[in-house]
């Protein structure tokens, strides 16, 4: 029993044991599992731990490339002048294929190391960005930003021909981009190397930028004859002339303001150095009209254009109502003579066969030629329905046919700017000044004019020359003048030919002269205003006349002993001058344009050389509405491609132009114009292309950067086979670029600039442009129906140029910009643990 028992207890205590051993080894198992478990999980959370930071890592190294691009894009001033000074090379005509990494480091606090270094100062500037989230107690550091430049080339090729006649730019270039930023976070380094395609290109848009207006065609060569205006230059808006009726309102001039508002004469500025001023100001190019035996024919354009001055101004010492309008200032300061402004030719004629040379008291005298404008209506005479100049009936047409009203217009265009801002310029091309042209009897010591005009009813050979008080005693009428037997008035049809307002048509020279303008351009002065009351004209300055030697800054032209009466169309050379020399040579790099300027229009499709070599090399941005002409949806996309949306209230109010670059946009043919609705205010430079058809903008153009009255952002609005319509009587700050050729077949249809409203025949419309012009057609062509430039804007108004447009100038060297693309080429991450 005892034994039985012992067996038993023995037996129960080896099965527990067993159990025990059991139960701990799996214990142990289950420690062990649970401890690999957990360095397993622990080995997970350190990869997945290590692994978010270098993602984070990445992922900002990523963006700081993309945040430099977009900071490059953007183009603000000090970026720009900080790139241009810190890549020198990028922005001159050098052949570089590459150019070395430009970087910028930061220190241990992110603060850039160098503030005046670009890179570093980006990098800075996105290290305040990364600090305005939360990452912990750990903050990513930007360590390093930096660009390189490879494969570079030139947009365009300086031995083609159709590239200087389409605007050569030797600094213009295309390669590829690397934009890297360098970040730690945590131990970790990681650096993005971003690889896009670039551009650097020219914010203004061609060789037209020269031109406050270009125009190539005009269908006659009076064309731009068509404003009234009375004797002392204000306007004529009678309905009638004599038994001509007319409607109203007739036209007004369009001014032309060649630079800033710096320069005028109210501001008492002495007399500028012709050189210098024609350096800087913008010049008028008013094309040419087709010979008789052409027709209508725009291929063969090798007449010339005749402009008419107005005469005289209102000497009102202010710019109220009509003031200061008139063309004797054109040629010089004037002389009041007889109660009427006429203006003094530069040099004396002598005309022994018309006067007696005697020598009474004050003499002796002399005859000096007098030029006179034209005019609709003579506030002396007393017949209050006069017509100016042919109430006088002393000038008639080669053909012996009597004048019209029509033939005492002046012209539209005024291109020396208006008495109170006179405003010098160069005239390219065969466009003549006309005016009118008497004989005046002055003393010769100081040229002081001594007639007083006369009626022919109170004219006696016998009595006393009338003169002005200026001079004491006086001559009689018989002792200066020669008489002719059978007269009823002897002797007065001498005088007649040599009074202010009246013209000889078989005594003297005859009574129309034209002047190249290109030659009367400095003749203007900008020294004090006159004293009207007192008869000394103008004198001092420097007359281009023939026989003097005049070079004209960045134009290979009039630099001879013997300079041409007027600017060719062709062979002309527009040039930039970095070195300081005057007249580079064709095949240099500062040469921006060589050729004839009545071939530099867009053809229709296809496009010619200038639209195929000028400007599609360098668009930067496409943006595509072929097939589009929902207005709405045409915004929307432009809305977020191209321009800002501008709200108030809630209401859309405006777009702004925040991104600089050269966009072309894509149209069809039988697409519909591009309407922009809202008023457009420019922040940056750009250049807007329209493929086909017309775009329309119902609302202004302004800027948030105007110095001297013109605007330091660039913008050019180019439609290229089609129309720009803007509103009348509103500021564009814009270079309007209308240049689609006009065909014989198709009369009228040549580029325009129109308005949006108010085209009727009595329209009032302005326009008010502060940049500059270039258009096919400018004038009206009474063959056809179709709107001009001209009818549209009745009322003319002022197209003010802007200089910073003017590529010739040295400050076109603001003018580039670096243009990324926005899609990637390639993407490399690269870094240490």
């Amino acid at each position: 029993m005892h034994k039985n028992s012992l067996r038993n207890n023995y037996k129960s205590n080896r099965r527990n044991g067993m159990v025990l051993g059991v139960v701990f080894l799996v214990l142990m198992f289950l420690i062990g599992i649970i401890l690999a478990y957990n360095n397993i999980m622990r080995s997970q959370n350190l990869l997945l731990h290590h692994g978010t930071i270098s993602e984070v890592t990445s992922t900002l190294a990523m963006n700081g490339g993309y945040f430099l691009a977009e900071v490059i894009n953007q183009q603000d001033p000090s970026v720009r002048e900080t790139l241009q000074a810190q890549a020198l090379s990028l922005f001159k005509p050098v052949d570089a294929k590459t150019l070395n990494l430009i970087s910028g480091k930061t220190d241990i606090n992110g603060t850039p190391r160098d503030p005046n270094n670009l890179m570093s100062r980006v990098a800075g500037d996105y290290q305040k960005v990364i600090k305005s989230y939360s990452y912990g107690k750990f903050i990513p550091r930007v360590e390093e930003m930096g660009l390189s430049f490879t494969n570079m080339e030139r947009l365009k090729d300086p031995s083609d021909p159709d590239n200087l006649a389409a605007g050569f730019d030797a600094v213009e270039r295309r390669g590829m981009l690397t934009l890297s930023c360098k970040v730690s976070f945590r131990g970790l380094t990681r650096q993005a190397n971003i690889s896009r395609q670039f551009k650097i290109v020219n914010m203004i848009s061609g060789p037209w930028c020269r031109f406050t207006l270009f125009s190539i065609f005009n269908p006659g060569p009076q064309s731009y004859n068509t404003v009234r205006n009375q004797f002392d230059g204000s306007w004529d808006d009678r309905t009638v002339f004599n038994s001509e009726s007319y409607s109203a309102p007739s036209f007004r001039p369009l001014v032309c303001i060649n630079g800033t508002d710096t320069v005028n004469l109210s501001g008492g500025l002495p007399l500028q150095d012709a050189t210098k001023d024609l350096q800087t100001r913008g010049w008028v190019f008013l094309g040419m009209c087709p010979t008789t035996a052409s027709g209508r024919n725009p291929t063969a354009l090798n007449g010339p254009v005749h402009v008419r001055i107005p005469s005289g101004f209102l000497p009102d010492p202010g710019m109220t109502g009509n003031s200061g309008i008139g063309g004797h200032t054109y040629l010089s300061f004037p002389t009041q003579v007889g109660g009427g402004i006429v203006g003094n030719f530069p040099y004396p004629i002598s005309d022994p066969d018309l006067l007696k040379t005697p020598t009474p008291i004050g003499g002796p005298y002399q005859v000096h030629t007098k030029l006179q404008g034209f005019f609709t209506f003579d506030a002396t005479l007393s017949d209050t329905n006069n017509s100016g100049v042919r109430t006088h009936n002393l000038w008639v047409k080669p053909d012996g046919t009597a004048i019209t009203a029509d033939d005492m217009s002046s012209s539209w265009v005024l291109p020396f700017g208006i008495r109170f801002r006179p405003s010098r310029t160069l005239v390219a091309g065969p466009a003549y000044a006309e005016f009118l042209q008497y004989y005046m009897l002055t003393n010769d010591a100081n040229k002081k004019g001594i007639l007083v005009g006369q009626d022919s009813s109170t004219y006696d050979p016998d009595a006393p020359v009338k003169t002005i008080p200026a001079l004491t005693g006086a001559a009689k009428n018989a002792d200066i003048f020669q008489t002719s037997t059978g007269e009823p008035k002897p002797g007065f049809e001498k005088l007649r030919s040599i009074r202010p307002r009246w013209w000889a048509p078989v005594h003297g020279s005859a009574p129309m002269v034209g002047v190249a303008l290109n030659m009367i351009f400095d003749l203007m002065g900008y020294g004090i205003l006159p004293d009207l009351n007192n008869s000394k004209s103008r004198t001092g300055g420097i007359g281009m006349l023939p026989g003097k030697s005049q070079a004209i800054p960045g134009l290979n032209s009039l630099n001879s002993e013997n300079p041409p009466c007027h600017l060719p169309v062709t062979n002309i050379q527009l040039s930039k001058s970095r070195s300081g020399s005057i007249l580079p040579s064709v095949d240099n790099e500062e040469t921006i344009f060589f050729g004839d300027l009545r071939k530099l229009n867009f053809g229709s499709f296809p496009f010619n050389s200038t639209v195929q070599k000028g400007l599609y090399p360098r668009v930067t941005q496409i943006i595509d509405l072929s097939g589009i002409n929902d207005h709405a949806q045409q915004m929307e996309i432009l809305g977020s491609r191209v321009f800002s949306k501008v709200f108030s209230g809630g209401s859309l109010v405006g777009y702004e132009f925040n991104r600089p670059g050269i966009y072309l946009i894509l149209r069809q043919g039988t697409d519909s114009e591009i309407v922009i609705d809202k008023p457009i205010k420019l922040n940056k430079s750009g250049i807007l292309i329209l493929e086909r058809k017309s775009i329309m903008f119902k609302g202004g153009i302004t800027s948030s950067d105007v110095v001297d009255g013109v605007s330091r952002h660039l913008f050019s609005i180019i439609a290229l086979d089609g129309n720009i319509y803007v509103p009348p009587n509103t500021e564009i700050n814009a270079y309007l670029v209308a240049l689609s050729k006009g065909t014989t077949e198709s009369p009228g249809v040549g580029g325009r600039v129109l308005a949006t409203t108010g085209t009727g025949s009595s329209n009032t419309n302005k326009l008010d442009i502060r940049g500059g012009m270039a258009v096919f057609e400018l004038t009206p062509d009474h063959s056809t129906s179709k709107p001009s430039t001209m009818e549209n804007f009745k009322h003319g108004g002022t197209i003010q140029y802007n200089p910073y447009f003017n590529p010739c100038s040295p400050a076109a060297e603001k003018a580039y910009i670096l243009a990324i693309d926005d899609k990637n080429s390639s993407v490399s991450l690269t870094g240490a643990e």
